[in-house]
């Protein structure tokens, strides 16, 4: 499967194009054209669909290290009076890039303190929550990982209280635990060997999200100290969704995937030159039940996706922000491409899909108006008919 892919994903030759998409369809036939009119579609299709949204996320190395995919693990329970109950287990993983020193390889470990930085809250921000730190058994990988994976859990470490409104937590693993792992921890083979830690909640009426990049180990000797980052996380989401309103379809981030299709087989743009394309839809206000401290953050940024024939293959199209409107409008020269090679029969698109962007990896929420009377998606296309 090929994820998180913003190139162009048919292949076309922009003629005569410029600066200016509006002029991407022109020429890509020898043909005389007739004046241009706009075509709006609505979609056959406009629902959730039965895949769960990517929440993993790993250091890839290309020409240097960078994150791909999910930058943010996410970790607690909280009953939303208005979505229901859900629920978030989150786990990490570490990769030593630097070389220890001979007197770290040699010593004893004194002490180890996990450092993680909290930004992010979905819930009871008043009272805090207290999580289970676990340890993992076997080798995971979060490459391509949706939220409703299945996690097993090793042995119990600790446990650890969490202010919502903190931070930063600095927690120190338990002397028990250091000692039975002091070999490992000192090792070589400490990046292959150790699998991380699992977190899961005990109490608490919250879901805290914790930073990839800002956490990390601290693992110390007598007289020398090696920080050991963060290579990969997941978190495995469930929920227990209220229902909602006919008239609105909910996208949350970390779980819902809006799929969307069209009848692209309309005389009105089959063979056709298309010069702009814009796909609109409206956010939707209906009524929640907010509690005095309850914080339920709202999604904010989209992403708009292309699935082609073999539905494997996913190309970024498109990120749109809600405006001060509440309208989304996706309108890139990637969309452009994919309609115009929809049109004239070259390409393989299945359907379009909505998500939140990957790295947020988060739970916030983002209610669409499914009626198109009501500003419901629509896919506007300007078109110029082609005279063979």
């Amino acid at each position: 499967m090929r994820l998180w892919c913003s190139s162009l994903f048919f292949s076309l030759i922009l003629v005569g194009c410029g600066d200016d998409p509006s002029n991407l369809g022109l020429g890509l036939v020898d043909v005389q054209a007739g004046e241009p009119f706009v075509v709006s579609l609505v979609p056959t299709a406009f629902e959730k669909s039965d895949d769960a949204d990517f929440t993993g996320g790993f250091l890839g190395i290309i020409t240097s290290i960078q994150r791909v995919g999910a930058a943010r693990f996410l970790v607690g329970s909280t009953s939303d009076p208005s979505l229901g109950l859900i629920s978030a287990e989150g786990r990490l993983d570490f990769v030593t890039l630097e070389a220890a020193t001979d007197d770290f390889r040699n010593g004893q470990v004194s002490s180890v303190i996990l450092t993680m930085d909290l930004n992010y809250v979905y819930g009871d921000t008043l009272t805090p929550v207290t999580l289970k730190l676990s340890s993992i058994s076997d080798a995971w990988s979060a490459s391509e990982v949706r939220s409703d994976t299945v996690l097993s859990i090793g042995e119990e470490i600790m446990e650890i209280s969490v202010d919502p409104t903190t931070d930063q937590l600095e927690i120190e693993l338990p002397d028990d635990w250091v000692s039975a792992n002091d070999a490992l921890l000192r090792s070589e083979s400490l990046s292959d060997d150790f699998h991380g830690f699992h977190l899961s909640q005990i109490d608490g009426d919250a879901v805290v999200g914790f930073s990839a990049g800002g956490s990390f180990l601290r693992i110390a000797v007598a007289s020398d100290t090696l920080r050991v980052a963060v290579n990969q996380i997941l978190t495995a989401i469930t929920r227990d969704e209220l229902a909602t309103p006919a008239e609105f379809l909910l996208l949350q981030d970390g779980v819902d995937i809006v799929r969307i299709e069209h009848d692209f087989d309309t005389e009105e743009i089959k063979n056709n030159s298309i010069h702009e394309a814009v796909f609109r839809l409206n956010k939707a206000f209906p009524s929640l039940i907010t509690p005095a401290g309850y914080y339920r953050p709202p999604l904010e940024t989209v992403t708009l996706v292309a699935i082609t024939g073999d539905e494997e293959s996913r190309t970024t199209l498109d990120e749109a922000d809600v405006d001060d409107d509440g309208v989304l409008a996706f309108q890139s020269i990637n969309l452009i491409v994919a309609m115009q090679n929809t049109v004239l029969g070259r390409g393989d698109l299945v359907r379009f899909e909505l998500h939140a962007p990957i790295e947020d990896n988060s739970l916030s929420v983002l209610f669409f108006e499914r009626s198109p009377e009501s500003g419901g998606p629509r896919l506007h296309l300007t078109v110029t008919e082609v005279r063979q």
